[in-house]
């Protein structure tokens, strides 16, 4: 398990339909998950299968 893996809570600021502008709670370069993170725990094992920037 990687102990970096944990829930953190965000400020968010603009948002619309498919974008979300957040302002405070996670750093440059952090990895987030955006879909079905409503079923991890803290320190949950993660894959990661697809990243923006890979595609």
């Amino acid at each position: 398990m990687n102990p970096a893996n944990r829930l953190e809570a965000i400020e968010e600021s603009l948002e619309d339909e498919t974008h979300i502008e957040i302002i405070d709670g996670i750093a440059l370069g952090e990895q987030i998950v955006i879909s079905g993170q409503a079923n991890l725990k803290d320190a949950a094992l993660v894959e990661v299968i697809r990243s923006e920037q890979q595609s």
